[in-house]
């Protein structure tokens, strides 16, 4: 049976689609989940396009989220009702509800009373804002909670009003992060007996994961530009072609056939890239439009081009690499027809369930579950340990940290804020590109690779530092010691890679029988792609950005760029999904995670509504069900407001707001939205979203990178950590980086340490964990297989200088930043109180 959680029993109370698409992570690893609808049912039901058009009962996004629940019907606020959902509670391990703070309180459901009633139980609320806070009542739709968090203000053109991202991927996004919280608690709760309270903020689940935009204002005060990246014209559609990390320049110009590249030296890398930027870009742009998008992917998969295509839906449906991997399950329809329906985005020991997907009707399982509950086995109460108040609910959980950049390392963070102790292993003689960008200031030290901001951000409270060349015999066998007295390895690398060096999940088996290996790739470990390159860019690209994009336009790519950390959520998920395995049966596992995949599923409903043959349109910041959305520009240069008006009685509170006397109680939503335009237009975007959420009508900000640094919601909250550098790290200083996405209320996320430099704790964890001696250790040092410094320590800072100079990390340029602060340094110091001293 396939199951990582099948002794899981979860009650979903939630509605719509972040705690739904929670619950649905938790069904689809095998748990046991009960959907609780109110008599007139979820009203995702209700939200189109549906499944069958003639009932009209069964929307597209509640399809996707609930297929394979059980739906049970009652109403908590009667009597009756609230008998039977303490029943419900009774049995259950796990409780979802995203209703506003305290809606479930007021009939005696809130977090408290249930706690109190069942201490083990772990009860996970997802709200826009949290639990606590000054904002924590206000109003959201996707587009709003989108704006608070950054997520709206660099999605779109420079010269024009920014756009949310398209679906419920905001929704998706936030449920991914409370499956992993809910997950991390009940772990906890399965060792000790004490239950807790699962805080999900959406904002701090978004805000968490804007590493690059921090580092980059942090560290040089540049603010990233709205529309950095453009795609380029193939003779068929749309493509990316990361040209500025791509192979040697001279291989690259002789395979893209532009000899210019090279033969003209103003050219060449690195100046080149960023002071004729425009000019390379000309030149590539008349090469690619001359081959399809097919050519140009291939052309990528054969040399290591980072290349990504703008796909349509039905190129999706129709993908060979995903047909492949026999991705798609099957969604019955009526009874007998079945369309297309988005699988599990991984596979347990190479292989993954086919399924036909149903989809509860209303109230389906109500009297047969009820029926059959006191026949049910009652869970026997873990023992109560009341003295684990502030500890961590991830401790004695070990991950060796093999990945790069964001999707392979991040969810390492997350688990490690949780608790988890983890074990961060280089190739010292060439470690990770974000170590070296950016510099503090622009200006590179002694110890250069030491201070790139994107390292110290990405890898705060990984407790050690492992230089290792694994490519020597003798460090592959240092890194299977090290697997061996760890719980779970974690690497992001093409799966070709590990085979190569010996490190296969058959390897890694025989030295640690019960390891959890997570892969993730941006293809998978197998199928036709497995070995292309990949960026979250590219892979969002060709799953997200075909649905992004203003009314009646060309798809955008979407920016910033959200796939390597939606991933990063499920890995961290599926992460502690193998433990719960292990740790009842005794048996490890592989996870391989295909990042492509998650993709597909980042905008799931959308598909589902595809295969039924109902086209989804672009609509920029337009959603079915709101009257009126959109972003307005405010007081100020750059500086908007989102405002989503749900209905005809909001619209009317809006109007008489707005007070405007062009218009009338009749008046249309296009005149109304001029009045909103010319209203917000004189108003500082804050204070216009204050007098709104005052007349119950959603509205917010749209946050930059500054903004959220400097937001007294966040201040309030203590989103952010101050973390001290070593005095090695020249200028760093401390710094102030992101917390945790969610909020575990009982063993509650903490700052341990900064992140380690590279090769730091060699001795220690090699003369402990690796069992080596002292002698052997040093031996081994003495052979390269540990070290400390980069191969090409004395070659990259020429290269970093001019990066900085950009005001950009070199994750961004040849792009310039919107925006420099002179005083960003004073600002934050303001702030947090210091900022960059030692």
């Amino acid at each position: 049976m396939f199951g990582l959680l099948r002794d899981l029993r979860v009650v979903d109370l939630g509605n719509g689609v972040s705690g739904p698409y929670c619950a649905k992570l938790l069904c689809d690893a095998g748990a046991t989940v009960v959907h609780v609808e109110p008599p007139d049912g979820d009203p995702s039901r209700r939200d189109g396009p549906f499944i069958d058009e003639d009932a009209g009962d069964c929307g597209a996004a509640f399809a996707f989220c609930n297929a394979g629940k059980q739906s049970v019907v009652l109403d908590y606020t009667t009597a009756d009702g609230a008998r039977r959902l303490w029943q419900l509670l009774a049995w259950a391990d796990i409780v979802i509800e995203n209703e506003q703070p305290g809606t479930l309180a007021r009939f005696g459901f809130g977090a408290d009373a249930v706690l109190k009633a069942h201490p083990s139980i772990v009860y996970v609320s997802i709200t826009g804002y949290g639990q606590t806070g000054p904002l924590r009542d206000w109003k959201i739709t996707e587009l709003t909670i989108g704006a608070t968090a950054g997520m709206v203000d660099l999605n779109g053109a420079e010269d024009r009003e920014p756009i949310r991202y398209p679906g419920h991927v905001m929704g998706i996004w936030s449920g991914a992060a409370a499956a992993m919280g809910a997950l991390a608690a009940w772990r906890h709760a399965r060792r000790t007996g004490v239950g807790q309270h699962v805080d999900v903020s959406m904002l701090e689940a978004f805000a968490t994961c804007h590493f690059l935009f921090y580092a980059d204002y942090e560290y040089t005060g540049a603010i990233q530009p709205r529309d950095q990246r453009e795609l380029i014209e193939a003779s068929d559609g749309d493509l990316y072609l990361r040209w500025v990390t791509s192979p040697p320049w001279d291989e690259f110009a002789v395979v893209m056939d532009s000899l210019e590249l090279v033969t003209r030296p103003e050219l060449n890398p690195p100046n080149g890239m960023t002071l004729h930027a425009d000019e390379i870009m000309r030149i590539i742009e008349e090469r690619v439009r001359t081959e399809t998008r097919q050519h140009w992917l291939e052309v990528g998969l054969e040399h290591g081009f980072l290349t990504g295509i703008l796909q349509r839906p039905d190129e999706v449906f129709a993908c060979t690499h995903l047909n492949a991997r026999d991705f798609f399950d099957e969604l019955a329809v009526g009874a007998a027809a079945t369309v297309p329906f988005p699988g599990i985005p991984y596979t347990v020991d190479g292989e993954r369930p086919k399924t036909r997907r149903t989809v509860p009707t209303l109230g389906q399982h109500t009297e047969e579950f009820f029926t059959g509950l006191s026949e049910q086995r009652r869970r026997e109460a873990p023992t109560l340990d009341e003295t684990t108040t502030g500890r961590v609910a991830l401790e004695g959980l070990r991950i060796l940290d093999n990945g790069v950049f964001q999707a392979g390392t991040l969810p390492a963070r997350m688990l490690a804020d949780l608790g988890a102790e983890i074990v961060r292993v280089e190739n010292y003689a060439s470690p990770e590109g974000m170590r070296w960008a950016p510099q503090p200031d622009g200006e590179s030290g002694a110890l250069f690779w030491e201070q790139g901001g994107l390292h110290h951000e990405q890898h705060r409270n990984k407790r050690y530092g492992v230089g290792l060349d694994v490519k020597k015999e003798e460090g592959r066998e240092a890194f299977l010691r090290l697997a061996a007295s760890c719980d779970v390895v974690l690497d992001n690398h093409p799966y070709d890679v590990f085979q190569r060096l010996g490190l296969t999940w058959e390897d890694l088996q025989r030295v640690n029988p019960d390891l959890v290996f997570v892969s993730t790739s941006g293809y998978g470990a197998h199928g036709p792609y497995a070995k292309m390159r990949a960026l979250g860019m590219v892979l969002e690209l060709a799953t997200v950005s075909w649905f992004n994009g203003y009314r009646g336009e060309k798809p955008r790519r979407g920016n910033p760029p959200i796939m390597d950390h939606v991933v990063a959520y499920h890995i961290a998920f599926l992460i502690l999904a193998a433990i719960e395995q292990r740790d009842r049966s005794g048996a490890g596992a592989w996870i391989d995670v295909a990042q492509y995949e998650v993709g597909v599923n980042l905008v799931g409903d959308l598909y589902v509504a595809e295969a039924l043959g109902q086209a989804v349109e672009r609509t920029g910041n337009d959603r079915p069900g709101e009257l009126l959305a959109g972003c307005f520009e405010g007081a100020g240069p750059d500086r908007w407001l989102a405002v989503s008006v749900e209905d005809s009685a909001a619209m009317e509170r809006v109007r008489e707001l707005v007070g405007d006397a062009r218009l009338d109680a009749g008046a249309d939503v296009e005149r109304l939205r001029d009045a909103v335009a010319r209203w917000c237009k004189s108003r500082a975007p804050i204070d216009a979203a204050r007098e709104l959420q005052a007349i119950d009508v959603a509205a917010s900000p749209v946050n930059n990178i500054r903004d959220l640094l400097l937001d007294d919601h966040l201040r309030d909250r203590d989103f952010f950590w101050l973390v001290d550098h070593a005095p090695e790290q020249e200028r760093v200083g401390a710094r102030a980086f992101p917390g945790g996405g969610v909020r575990l209320t009982h063993t509650p996320a903490r700052l341990d340490c900064r992140a380690p430099m590279l090769g730091e704790h060699n001795r220690v964890v090699a003369t402990t964990l690796m069992g080596y001696s002292e002698a052997e250790y040093e031996s081994l040092q003495e052979r390269g297989v540990f070290g400390t410094r980069p191969a090409a320590a004395d070659a990259i800072p020429a290269k970093q200088d001019l990066a900085a100079r950009t005001g950009l990390s070199a994750w961004s340029y040849p792009w310039k930043a919107r925006e420099m602060d002179p005083d960003f340094k004073e600002r934050l110091r303001r702030r947090f109180g210091r900022f960059a001293e030692r």
